[in-house]
């Protein structure tokens, strides 16, 4: 994502060999190369978005780690259903609003922007893990 808009250089080389190209060494890097190309076919920048971003099988799209992550901590709260803190809350939500995503509506927002404000919402899951089942042990340490 950092790195797209400088390596491409400009809007016309969308779609182009050097284009393809990296959208393929993407897939390499998380070894999904050979089961995107079983699933698509053809490289396209929509459909390698969709597959890493909003697919529920492959184990390193973003969306299977979410399902995952939150049947862990489900695992580890005893929770059945809805949420019994603010990590599952929160890590609950974020896995509902991207199951009920479209990629177009990630393209029309822009990849780059709504990769970034995912991160920026990931990051305040991580935050509410750690008030959530860190902080409050921290405490109790500091004090003994």
């Amino acid at each position: 994502d950092v790195k797209y808009n400088i390596l491409l250089g400009a809007p016309q080389e969308i779609g182009s060999p050097l284009d393809l190209m990296q959208w393929a060494a993407l897939l390499k890097s998380v070894s999904a190369y050979d089961m995107y190309r079983k699933k698509y076919g053809k490289l396209t920048a929509l459909n390698i978005s969709e597959f890493l971003i909003l697919d529920k099988n492959f184990p390193r799209s973003i969306l299977c780690c979410l399902i995952h992550a939150e049947k862990s901590l489900q695992e580890i709260t005893g929770s059945t259903g809805g949420f019994s803190n603010e990590a599952e809350k929160q890590l609950g939500k974020l896995k509902s609003e991207l199951e009920f995503l479209d990629i177009s509506d990630i393209f029309d927002k822009g990849l780059h922007e709504y990769l970034d404000e995912f991160q920026k919402r990931l990051n305040g899951v991580s935050v509410s893990l750690y008030n959530s089942f860190f902080a409050a042990q921290a405490q109790v340490q500091l004090h003994q």
